[in-house]
């Protein structure tokens, strides 16, 4: 499967849907593009690196959020079983 990314052409294996594959591509293409706006460089490698680092900080963000929904599910949990 093919997809573009900030104007350049990616074969990718076939472990992923192809819906899923352009959403995730996609999603990267808009982040290269809003951080190529915000920046006065326009090596390909910078945007790439600071895309991928915008979207790590948001990957950990949710991935920390999750954790205290987690931790306060299972508080709750606790705290009704108590009741019972």
């Amino acid at each position: 499967m093919k997809i573009k990314i900030f104007g350049r052409e990616y074969n990718v294996g076939d472990n992923l849907p192809p819906d899923h594959m352009r959403e995730v591509a996609q999603y990267l293409n808009d982040r290269m593009e809003e951080i190529s706006k915000e920046i006065s460089s326009r090596s390909y490698s910078d945007i790439a690196v600071l895309a991928a680092l915008n979207i790590t900080d948001d990957l950990l963000e949710e991935r920390k959020l999750k954790a205290e929904a987690e931790s306060k599910l299972k508080r709750l949990i606790s705290q009704l079983e108590g009741a019972f």
